[in-house]
């Protein structure tokens, strides 16, 4: 590999490599986020019933008070779970749209660093075989998965 092809590609190496980390620590922080949250509310679903078992003992207008504030916890935690679940959908559309856009970007890089390369590799005077190290990749592959 000649040092002018190594140079060329260092920054794109280095590119994909810092985009591949990345998209890995945003998605797993969103699983974290997802999956903590809903633990949380399960937390919360495991306390409430445990004090049922002291509601029970207590006097019948406090039972009532009780029940009144245990129904409007128990609807804003439905409220809760909802917007939970919607604002995950959108989060994980946003995701794979930002995913797909980056992946798009970056294998239209590699696409003009190709062509680069064989216009490099065509105006070479006599010794052309330096670039050829690697078989051209065909442009209508699929892209490589940068993020996750």
């Amino acid at each position: 590999m000649t040092l002018s092809k190594l140079l060329l590609f260092v920054p794109f190496i280095w590119m994909h490599a810092n985009l591949q980390a990345q998209g890995s620590k945003a998605a797993e922080a969103i699983r974290h986020i997802k999956e903590s949250t809903r633990a949380s509310l399960d937390s919360l679903d495991r306390e409430q019933e445990k004090m049922e078992s002291d509601a029970a003992r207590l006097k019948k207008d406090a039972v009532a008070d009780y029940k009144k504030e245990k129904a409007s916890i128990q609807k804003h935690e439905a409220k809760l779970r909802q917007k939970v679940k919607e604002d995950t959908k959108v989060a994980d559309e946003k995701w794979e749209s930002f995913k797909t856009s980056v992946e798009k970007e970056f294998n239209e890089l590699q696409q003009r660093v190709h062509h680069l390369k064989e216009k490099i590799k065509k105006q070479l005077p006599g010794d052309n075989h330096n670039l050829q190290d690697e078989p051209p990749t065909e442009n209508n592959t699929p892209p490589t998965t940068l993020l996750t």
